[in-house]
């Protein structure tokens, strides 16, 4: 059974609503993703956070697209960083989830709102220190 079919066996019964944000977008998005993740899910609907992209993954050409404003142009790492962290709102606590998810690459473990924050930041930070692309003010640890 694919990441995916066994995402959808346990979110499907909590979900009474937006059953496109599981169905569609999540779908489509571990179509293309088979790494590690966070989950939030809640009866009106599901945020999905990918683990184990890059920082240039992440900002492609120095620059942010928010989901409801314009381009972004990124100065440094720090700026960034800081970008990435206040992705988790999407997750926590902005989407006003009830339950958790950390996906491994492997296994779905549930998790606690405080421990999905956790993970969250312990990545962005993982992305600070190894600094693996070089932006305007950043400076080059070696």
């Amino acid at each position: 059974m694919g990441t995916y079919e066994r995402l959808y066996e346990i979110v499907s019964p909590k979900l009474s609503a937006y059953r496109d944000d599981l169905e569609k977008h999540d779908r489509d998005t571990l179509e293309k993703w088979s790494g590690p993740f966070l989950y939030g899910y809640r009866p009106t609907g599901t945020s999905i956070l990918k683990l184990g992209l890059k920082l240039d993954e992440w900002f492609p050409n120095m620059e942010y697209k928010p989901m409801f404003s314009s381009v972004q142009k990124l100065m440094d790492v720090d700026e960034a960083c800081k970008t990435l962290d206040s992705e988790l709102m999407w997750v926590v606590p902005g989407a006003d989830n009830k339950w958790f998810l950390h996906f491994d690459g492997k296994t779905f473990h549930e998790v606690t709102k405080e421990r999905t924050a956790i993970i969250w930041k312990a990545y962005v930070f993982s992305l600070k220190v190894s600094a693996p692309f070089k932006m305007g003010k950043s400076i080059c640890i070696q």
